[in-house]
């Protein structure tokens, strides 16, 4: 992973957090509330997962092979 890449994910953590903060301090913190909190949380951190984290080492070929009607 390269700095940008890091640099995109801390921005958008931070954007994530203030949001957060934003939405319990505007309010009583209910289950609702909370409720809201972790299924952003889901949304917004889920794909990065997949994306960077996850089968790093052995999907790369898995690509290529899809779809050219080899058995």
């Amino acid at each position: 992973m390269n700095n940008a890449t890091k640099f995109r994910m801390v921005c958008i953590v931070l954007l994530w957090i203030a949001l957060c903060y934003l939405l319990v301090s505007s309010g009583p913190f209910t289950l609702k509330t909370l409720f809201v909190i972790v299924a952003s949380g889901i949304i917004v951190f889920v794909p990065l997962y997949k994306k960077h984290f996850r089968g790093k080492s052995n999907n790369t070929d898995e690509k290529h092979d899809k779809g050219n009607g080899r058995a």
